[in-house]
């Protein structure tokens, strides 16, 4: 079993930004940026307990179990799989943008 975040689910599922997310974490208690950013890309970051206080005093109503849940050996593994082809599509879509450019001497 593995323990991975659903702040990608959560986020999506108010119609919010990363920012909007991390700036009401932010007033709340203290989440970075960098983590709020890391948490929302990465399920496999899971929050230490002063940042999920931050965020459930954010958003009233919302608890732990909200934000974290297991998942199977199996689903890990997948859900990793596609993370790192999500990861090389979009250096790879960072790389051909960097190629197109021309520069003016």
């Amino acid at each position: 079993m593995a323990v991975i975040n659903r702040v990608r689910e959560f986020v999506n599922s108010r119609n919010m930004t990363v920012y909007q997310f991390w700036k009401a974490a932010e007033a709340a208690g203290g989440l970075t940026e960098p983590t709020a950013y890391r948490l929302y890309k990465d399920p496999f970051t899971v929050p230490s307990g002063k940042v999920m206080d931050s965020i459930c005093k954010a958003f009233p109503g919302v608890s732990p179990n909200d934000l974290l849940a297991f998942v199977s050996d199996e689903e890990a593994e997948k859900l990793k799989s596609q993370l790192k082809v999500s990861q090389s599509n979009k250096r790879s879509s960072d790389r051909s943008l960097v190629s197109g450019v021309t520069y003016d001497h």
